[in-house]
């Protein structure tokens, strides 16, 4: 997608990416798409995980990809910092100051190692029995050994901590402190239900009594130790709660969205706020846009597990290196909550978190939840900047890229075709025939989507002008009279400032009541402004305010100045404070203090704009952007990675971000046209290629949305018994097929590339790989090159492009099989109308399976025939790679083909202007020589 994106202190010309339209194409432009995380110049994390250059095409070194050698180990065990750093109070203590916190000194290896650590008893005891509840649950109550206070605030002398069965492969510990009045996160924001008892259960549960008290989990097939929270330091108060666990391996993943530069954490002393916070990427390590307090650590085995801690209020972790691995936790309000998912492997984990409650048959908008299926052309290309003077120069962009023949599905508007930055208007001077536009893209087969901000302009007088712009807009009147907006300690509205100048905030929270009044001013936008936009760009969602707090600051008290603040961005404003940028903690919502809701902000924004597009058109799937998320807002809607500065650093971080949003659930003057033709030439053609493999992206994000398989994955994760993949990260795989080796760098005409073990054929060539044992390769790369490669075994479905989706859905159809080391392969393809809602519950679709045999027979089987597609569509070309021996007689239907329609060359054999109804079975079949 090229676009521009923009900051709030300023804006300047940057590029986002939408995740779930990443294809491979998109990778090698760099001038068009790509987005994010950059990191700190303290991440001892290498940039490079290959091998220096070789002769291009050449092996290259195979040897696992090494974090630098840590300094000599001071620790015996994992251990827990008795003084972390507070933004409230930078001071540190000496050595004199934590022997008088009964803590103990000791010699640091690294910068960021804690010198003063505690010791191993301070935690909890368990005095009494574990006592059996109903079912599967396990119940003890514990009790505080060590320092009563922290930060001058009571510790609480007894929590009750529970663990429970969630079928065979997850479990919940949960620790609440007795008489406490603690934030927990409604279930209306996010419920996992308990599911029926285990029958195979893969782990046993410990609990651990000395020298502290913990919570041990161990898989039982390994004896791997998973979760083992008896570290000393687990400490209960109203406003500071601290747990530590051992991990079995430093292989983590996860925990977001940070400014990290690997996929595979830093575990070098490293510590990762996480509070939303409008912040966009750069070099400085902090907590950016979105909240995911979950991550993955793939075990020595190739086995995985995932943790989520069910908290939504601002954290941190840290994490400590081998040879003990461990993480701690501090938050700052709420109950720790946690969810263990144990997985076969890292797909199996993550399918664990992301279905949870689904595989039990709940209601889907009530778990972590499986992503929706996606309109079909929102895989297509779009176009989207910030800049546009007037319509003017929005219809010179949108026709210079039809007249370059770029193929592309959406125009976006930002900002600029607000009235004076109001939602749900349109300037009715510099943008007077946006209707008329709009009417034109979609009689052209494309679509059209805008971007609304969370602020509702509140300024009189820009008001008044709003209004007399747009007959009958009274947005703000509406939401008072409602009594939708957030309000402030006293019970005002509170009042921030947003584009449009003095701006209200709707409380999403409250959301039975509030998705009347969004799909109110959707509506006028589309009934009255008339401006049927294709989809909704909500940004400025976590929440984001040019001032701190509110036109009339915040009170100094413990919610807008906790005693304790962890490492997030601005943290230290004011003499240490949350509230820089976003709203006071103070304020309130429905489902609670701003303090314990704000990094749900944009989770409840992207449920409301789902209800209420979904009330409008109840049978059209929504299409939503939010630039903040939560655990649980995939369900709703995709997210982009924010604002970046188009640097070439930034494509390789971007695919750090998308591999990392898989993993939490969520399956661009910069338009092609603008530059030479050369380079214009080369943008086409890798969209057409992009566009000719959208059946297959669809197929994946079939499998997405119903067995909560990763789209997009790392080559960990398919590849997870082969060490030398745990820390690649300029490589992905597409699906289970499709292995992507972009150019990250600038002026290089190679790249380094990892290839897994098997059988990998490059595309439109005659070039085979074949990798016996995982290899580096250094393969050729120029500009208009892309690497990417069919893993051995697939059949992978393709069409030809269009200029758009709308016309390319209606082309000719082809199967690229690509043989594995039996000649055999497979696949899938799944085809609806593209745009209905519910079209798999109501059985309507097709879905094809393909299946080749021993290099000699390929049969075409549909497995559900409820969709006929638009035309005649067929099959009209076969592409098999990797054939030994050719045949002399090819047979389709039991019809022999005549040899005008067979084409050999090297490896490859292809059948050629051939018709195959793509809803009815065929079978082709063929004698070598």
């Amino acid at each position: 997608m090229a676009a521009t994106g923009r900051s709030n202190s300023g804006r300047h010309t940057c590029f986002m990416c939408i995740l779930f339209m990443m294809s491979a194409a998109a990778i090698v432009m760099s001038a068009l798409v790509l987005n994010r995380m950059l990191n700190d110049d303290d991440d001892e994390s290498p940039r490079s995980t290959l091998s220096p250059d070789t002769a291009a095409g050449q092996k290259v070194d195979s040897s696992t990809p090494q974090v630098p050698s840590p300094v000599p180990e001071f620790r015996t065990e994992a251990v827990v910092d008795c003084d972390p750093p507070n933004q409230r109070d930078p001071s540190r203590v000496d050595q004199e100051q934590c022997g008088q916190r009964q803590c103990k000194w000791i010699q640091h290896s690294h910068e960021r190692a804690p010198r003063c650590v505690l010791t191993k008893s301070v935690g909890y005891s368990l005095p009494g029995n574990v006592q059996a509840g109903p079912g599967s649950l396990s119940e003890a109550r514990i009790v505080r050994k060590g320092p009563t206070k922290i930060y001058d605030r009571p510790v609480y002398k007894e929590v009750d901590v529970s663990v429970d069965e969630y079928g065979d492969n997850a479990l919940r510990i949960f620790f609440r402190p007795v008489n406490s009045s603690a934030f927990e996160i409604p279930d209306e924001a996010l419920k996992i239900n308990r599911p029926s008892p285990a029958t195979n259960k893969k782990y046993k549960v410990e609990f651990v009594r000395e020298p502290t008290f913990g919570i041990k989990v161990t898989r039982k097939s390994s004896n791997t130790v998973i979760f083992d929270s008896s570290l000393p330091g687990l400490t209960f108060s109203d406003q500071f709660l601290q747990i530590s666990t051992r991990l079995p391996t430093d292989n983590v993943y996860g925990f977001g969205e940070h400014n990290h530069r690997r996929y595979r954490h830093d575990m070098n002393w490293k510590t990762w706020g996480m509070f939303s916070r409008d912040f966009a990427p750069n070099d400085e390590p902090w907590n950016l846009y979105s909240v995911h307090p979950v991550y993955m650590n793939l075990e020595s085995d190739g086995q995985a597990n995932m943790v989520f801690l069910k908290n939504s209020n601002a954290m941190e972790v840290t994490l400590q290196p081998s040879p003990y691995p461990a993480i701690t936790y501090r938050t700052i309000g709420g109950v720790l909550d946690f969810y263990v998912f144990l997985g076969e492997n890292p797909n199996h984990a993550l399918q664990q978190y992301i279905q949870a409650s689904i595989l039990r048959g709940a209601n889907r908008k009530n778990a972590i939840g499986r992503p929706p299926m996606p309109p079909y052309w929102s895989l297509g290309f779009h176009i989207c900047r910030w800049g546009y003077r007037d319509l003017p120069e929005m219809k010179k962009v949108h026709e210079r890229n039809i007249l370059a023949e770029i193929p592309f599905d959406t125009q976006w508007g930002d900002i600029d075709y607000m009235y004076k930055k109001f939602d749900f208007t349109y300037d009715k001077t510099t943008f007077a025939s946006l209707p008329q536009f709009v009417e034109q893209v979609h009689n052209r087969g494309k679509k059209f989507v805008v971007i609304v901000d969370s602020g509702i302009g509140a300024n009189k007088t820009l008001y008044a002008e709003a209004r007399s712009n747009s007959s009958g807009y009274s947005m703000y009147d509406d939401a008072v009279q409602r009594d939708v907006l957030v309000k402030n300690a006293t019970g005002d509205i509170l009042i921030g400032k947003v584009w449009p100048g003095q701006s209200v905030f709707p409380d999403f929270t409250n959301v039975n009541k509030i998705t009347d009044f969004w799909a109110r001013w959707i509506k006028f936008f589309v009934k009255n402004e008339s401006i049927p936009a294709d989809g909704l760009w909500i940004d400025m969602d976590e929440p984001a305010s040019f001032i701190p707090g509110s036109e009339n600051g915040c009170q100094r008290n413990d919610w807008n100045n906790p005693p304790f603040i962890p490492k997030i961005k601005d943290g230290e404003k004011d003499g240490g404070s949350l509230y820089y940028k976003t709203l006071c903690m103070d304020a309130q919502q429905n489902w609670g203090r701003h303090y314990d809701v704000h990094s749900m902000y944009g989770h409840s924004e992207s449920m409301v704009t789902y209800r209420a597009l979904t009330k409008l058109y109840p049978n059209k799937r929504p299409f939503i952007v939010t630039r903040s998320s939560f655990a649980g807002t995939s369900q709703y809607a995709s997210t982009w990675l924010g604002d970046n500065d188009g640097q070439w650093s930034h494509m390789h971080d971007s695919i750090v971000g998308m591999l990392e949003y898989q993993m939490f659930g969520f399956p661009m003057d910069q338009d092609p046209a603008f530059w030479d033709p050369d380079f214009v030439r080369i943008v086409r053609n890798h969209l057409l290629l992009r566009y000719k493999f959208l059946p297959y992206m669809y197929t994946c994000f079939k499998e997405a949305h119903v067995d909560g398989k990763m789209v997009l994955r790392s080559l960990m994760f398919e590849f997870p018994t082969d060490p030398n993949t745990w820390a690649i990260d300029q490589q992905f795989m597409f699906g289970s097929s499709i292995l992507v080796s972009p150019v990250l760098e600038e002026n290089k005409k190679t790249v380094d590339a990892y290839i897994p073990k098997g059988r990998w054929y490059t595309y439109n060539g005659d070039n085979e790989v074949n990798s016996w044992n995982g290899q580096n390769y250094t393969l050729d790369a120029p500009l208009h090159v892309l690497n990417f490669h069919a893993k051995g075994g697939s059949i992978i479905p393709m069409q030809d492009p269009g200029n758009s989706t709308h016309y390319s859905r209606m082309n000719p159809m082809g199967l690229w099989c690509a043989l594995d080391e039996s000649n055999s392969a497979s696949g899938s393809l799944f085809m609806d109308d593209g745009e209905s809602i519910d079209s798999i519950a109501r059985k309507n679709y097709l879905e094809l399976r393909f299946t080749l045999q021993k290099g000699r027979q390929l049969d075409i089987n549909v497995m559900h025939g409820g969709y006929t597609p638009p035309g005649n569509l067929s099959f009209t070309s076969v592409e098999i790679s990797g054939l030994s021996v050719f045949p002399t007689s090819v047979y389709i239907d039991g019809i022999k083909m005549d040899a005008s329609h067979i084409r050999l060359k090297r490896k490859i054999l292809q059948f050629v202007d051939i018709s195959l109804a793509v809803n009815k079975n065929h079978t082709i079949t063929w004698n070598p020589f």
